[in-house]
Parts: structure tokens; sequence; C-alpha cells
């Protein structure tokens, strides 16, 4: 719901790969339609970083995101940052916060 209200109030275009969710058609999205943030549970990110033609993709147009809706290993998240190219992800749960989320990282 946040990242929809977020496009719709700033002008951004939408992009819905599959109708439901897909890792690979996901990460087609990501590289087709050079796509600069992306939204997810952490359970989607994880797809997406173990889908096995995961290296072929340049995803180098990401840059920020959202992952809610359950905590996110702190593993997880470097591995976001690092291969997915999204520096400026956001981390939205009671459990653990943006600013720890840093925190943990550092």
């Amino acid at each position: 719901m946040m990242g929809r209200f977020s496009c719709v109030s700033h002008g951004a275009t939408m992009v819905y790969p599959s109708k439901e969710f897909e890792p690979l058609a996901v990460l087609q999205a990501v590289q087709e339609e050079q796509c600069t943030a992306l939204y997810g549970v952490p359970t989607m990110f994880i797809a997406e970083l173990d889908h096995p033609d995961f290296s072929k993709f340049d995803l180098s147009s990401l840059r920020t995101g959202v992952m809610t809706g359950s905590p996110c290993p702190v593993e997880v998240l470097k591995k976001v940052i690092e291969l997915m190219n999204m520096h400026e992800v956001e981390i939205c749960s009671r459990r653990l916060r943006p600013r720890e989320a840093r925190t943990r990282l550092s």
C-alpha cells in the first residue's frame, strides 16, 4: 500500500510484472523497465537473490525500495544493498527500524 501511495503522490510509474509474485518476472521487469525502486517482504527479496538466473540480470538501475511485513535478517539486507544495488533501501518493521539496521551494518 505504501509503495502505491508514494508512486501516485510523486508521479512515478508502477510496474506490475505478474499477477502473483514470481522472482523471475520481477528480475526481468527491473532490467527491462530500468526500475529504480523495489518493494516487498524479506522472503520476496530472498527468492529474487536465490533465483538461479539472478546474476544474469542488470539491476544497476535500482537504488532504493522498501522491505516490510516481517523482520529482515541483517545478512539479507547486506545482500540486497550489495548485489541489488539498493543502497537507499528502507526497512519498515516494528522490530528493526532503518536507523537500527544501519547501525547493525556498521
